[in-house]
């Protein structure tokens, strides 16, 4: 399994969104979240 991202906007702020599985021994145990604000620099 592969990480995936998505673009969140609550509250009006956009957001990068990232969610990675946690694999062990071949079994799906967790999922690993990071939440970033996304700079106004990069444009929308």
């Amino acid at each position: 399994m592969e990480s995936f991202h998505f673009q969140a906007a609550p509250y009006g702020k956009s957001h990068l969104v990232t969610f990675a599985p946690i694999i062990r021994k071949d079994e799906f145990v967790g999922c690993f979240q990071k939440v970033r604000l996304r700079d106004e620099e990069q444009g929308s």
